[in-house]
């Protein structure tokens, strides 16, 4: 790769890194609420479990955004 592709990747990956990072602080979604009613609970436990899942595969995705950012780092050096 060239050192303009380089830069041009990494922005692109700094991009993804910074986008992916906010999403983390939103972590409203797996506020544990209680209800009257148990089939809500049910409800909530269930979009509670979906938020879980989406934050740790958006975890996943930085973790691997940021390792592909600090190679792409090295490599134009």
């Amino acid at each position: 790769m060239t050192k303009t592709e380089l830069n041009k990747q990494k922005a692109l990956l700094e991009t993804k890194q910074a986008e992916l990072a906010g999403g983390l602080r939103n972590r409203e979604g797996i506020a544990i609420e209680k209800t009257a009613d148990a089939l809500d609970e049910v409800q909530l436990a269930g979009e509670r479990e979906l938020a879980i899942r989406n934050l740790d595969r958006e975890s996943n995705m930085l973790r691997n955004v940021r390792g592909d950012n600090l190679g792409a780092e090295r490599a134009a050096h």
